[in-house]
């Protein structure tokens, strides 16, 4: 019978330890913490979404994308600006358009709106139904002021959104070890 242990001449086997010692590295171990971290990376595939209340329109809630760029906001900001404003840019209308550009689908007493109004698949601030319906046609900055009532609740829903997605203030705020 042969003896599979492995030696070298030279080797101080006092400063390594014994086998007991590197029981802990075996492949079991490093395979179970791989599929730990595959699974995290595959969690990436699933969309990436936030259901926010619309507080003025009970029953009524609003999906949207959190996955929206620096250079999606600055192209908002772009459409947004207006001289009458202090800061040249009417952020109402700012957060109405990110509303209208990350809204996937809207909600009914938690159904989708597009059962309800005969329209197959989701329905947006940009679907023609929607925008019938508010009398808003063309317009999806106007449609989302007309759904959401108030231009406070547009303001409200815009800043919760970015804060879901992770943008401002708030998303330095947290404890980093959690």
């Amino acid at each position: 019978m042969t003896d599979n242990t492995f030696t070298s001449p030279g080797l101080n086997t006092d400063r390594f330890g014994d086998d007991a010692d590197l029981a802990d590295l075996n492949t079991t171990t490093l395979d179970s913490d791989l599929a730990v971290i595959a699974a995290e990376f595959a969690d990436d595939d699933k969309p990436d979404v936030a259901t926010i209340p619309l507080d003025h329109r009970p029953g009524y809630s609003v999906v949207f994308s959190l996955d929206f760029t620096g250079r999606d906001l600055d192209t908002l900001r772009k459409r947004s600006k207006d001289k009458r404003f202090v800061d040249n840019m009417d952020g109402i209308k700012f957060a109405a358009l990110l509303l209208g550009l990350t809204c996937v689908d809207i909600l009914r007493n938690g159904q989708p709106l597009g059962d309800a109004l005969g329209v197959d698949g989701p329905v947006t601030f940009a679907t023609p139904e929607v925008q019938d319906l508010t009398g808003t046609r063309g317009s999806v900055d106007a449609t989302v002021r007309k759904m959401l009532k108030r231009e406070s609740g547009v303001e409200t829903v815009s800043r919760r959104l970015m804060t879901e997605a992770g943008w401002g203030d708030e998303a330095y705020a947290q404890d980093p070890t959690d």
